[in-house]
């Protein structure tokens, strides 16, 4: 089964996006996160990418309106399991897709032309701490360090808002 996981990190002067989703992908692997090794000793996860299923979560939480709501009026036609690969694929649904990502406020690709296995995940997969982006994802975090399957703090730091401007928020798809 896949899971969503938000990472925080501290954040340096001069950082990117990128550099922020390297840092936490290595790491993820140098502490055991999918091995027997390290800090996880048990490890949480057999496989997982920075981004993956759950790109685009940072920004999709930020829109106006609840994306997948605002898609399925322009795109009614998913079945119980979502949107088919032949939807996604077909041109005419993926520029739908698109406009109504953009005029909610997303940027890049939607979530639906995503390649959830690219390793390294897309720019908004990591994002620093805002205090909307506080309240909406980690604030049912307060006080933890980490909460399995969900939310952990690779600095060893119990969540707060002391985060806000100072740490990064990485969303990672893993498999157990």
């Amino acid at each position: 089964m896949h899971y969503r996981l938000f990472v925080t990190i501290k954040k340096y002067e001069g950082e990117t996006s990128l550099d922020a989703r390297d840092k936490v992908n290595n790491q993820l692997q140098d502490e055991g996160f999918c091995n027997q090794d390290g800090r996880f000793s048990n490890g949480w996860a057999d496989w997982f990418v920075i981004g993956g299923r759950w790109s685009g979560e940072l920004t999709r939480s930020l829109l106006k309106k609840d994306y997948w709501k605002e898609v399925e009026k322009v795109v009614p036609d998913k079945d119980n399991f979502g949107y088919s690969t032949k939807d996604i694929e077909d041109p005419e649904k993926q520029k739908k897709f698109q406009e109504v990502w953009e005029k909610l406020g997303g940027y890049g690709d939607n979530p639906l032309k995503r390649d959830t296995y690219l390793h390294i995940g897309y720019e908004d997969d990591a994002m620093v701490v805002t205090k909307e982006l506080y309240d909406k994802l980690l604030k049912k975090y307060e006080g933890q360090t980490e909460e399995q399957d969900q939310f952990i703090d690779l600095d060893y730091e119990e969540c707060g808002e002391d985060f806000i401007g100072k740490k990064w928020l990485v969303v990672v798809d893993f498999h157990n």
